[in-house]
C-alpha cells in the first residue's frame, strides 16, 4: 500500500450508491488495486493480500540469505532477491500463464532450477504455505467473531478465569485491541 501496489479488498452493502462506491475507490486508488468481493470472502482475501507481504518478505529474506551463503554480498543478494520477486510477480500478473506453467518454462530438465523446485516440492513447500494461511485465516475469522460478539465473549472468558479490566484492555478504541484478540485466540486454539 505504501508504494501504491497494495491489494485492497472491499465489499459494499446494497444501500451504498454507485457514487459512494466510486468515491471510496477514487480515495484509495493510489494505494494499489481495488477489488470488490463478497463480504464472506473478505477474511480469506485479507489473509492472502494482507498477510502475504510478510510471507513474501520471509521468502525474500531466505532467498537473500541463501545467496549470501553461496558467496554474494548481503546487499547484492537482497537486491537480486527483490528484483527477482518483482519480475516474477509482474510476469505472473501480466501473462495468461498459470504459475505451474511459468515454473516449467523456467526449469530445464536436469538443470539447477528444477533441482531447487524438486527440493521445495519434496519438502512440502505448498503444505507449509497452505498451513500458514489457514492458521492466519482462523485467527482473522475468530478476531472478527470476537469483535462482533465482544460482550458475550468477555463473559465467557471471565468464566474461564481471565481477569483484567475488559473495558480498558479490549476497548475497540485501544490500540492494543487486535494484539489482545490474537493472544486470546492463540491461547484458546493452541494445536
Amino acid at each position: 500500500v505504501s508504494v501504491g501496489e497494495g491489494m485492497i479488498l472491499y465489499s459494499a452493502s446494497n444501500s451504498a450508491t454507485e457514487d459512494e462506491i466510486n468515491e471510496f475507490c477514487n480515495a484509495l486508488k493510489m494505494a494499489g488495486r481495488l477489488d470488490k468481493i463478497p463480504e464472506e470472502l473478505i477474511d480469506a482475501g485479507s489473509v492472502v493480500s494482507g498477510c502475504g507481504p510478510a510471507f513474501v518478505y520471509l521468502f525474500a529474506n531466505a532467498l537473500a540469505q541463501a545467496g549470501e551463503n553461496c558467496g554474494l554480498s548481503k546487499d547484492k543478494a537482497l537486491d537480486y532477491a527483490a528484483q527477482t520477486l518483482i519480475g516474477a510477480g509482474k510476469m505472473l500478473q501480466n501473462s495468461n500463464t498459470s504459475p505451474e506453467q511459468l515454473i516449467k518454462n523456467v526449469c530445464s530438465p536436469g538443470g539447477t532450477t528444477i533441482e531447487g523446485v524438486n527440493y521445495f516440492n519434496n519438502s512440502d513447500f505448498n503444505k507449509i504455505v497452505n498451513d500458514a494461511l489457514i492458521r492466519a485465516d482462523r485467527i482473522e475469522k475468530n478476531a472478527n467473531i470476537l469483535g462482533n460478539n465482544i460482550e458475550i465473549f468477555k463473559k465467557q472468558l471471565k468464566m474461564l478465569g481471565f481477569s483484567f479490566d475488559w473495558d480498558k484492555e479490549l476497548s475497540t478504541a485501544d490500540p492494543n485491541y487486535y494484539k489482545w484478540t490474537q493472544w486470546i485466540f492463540k491461547q484458546l486454539y493452541k494445536d
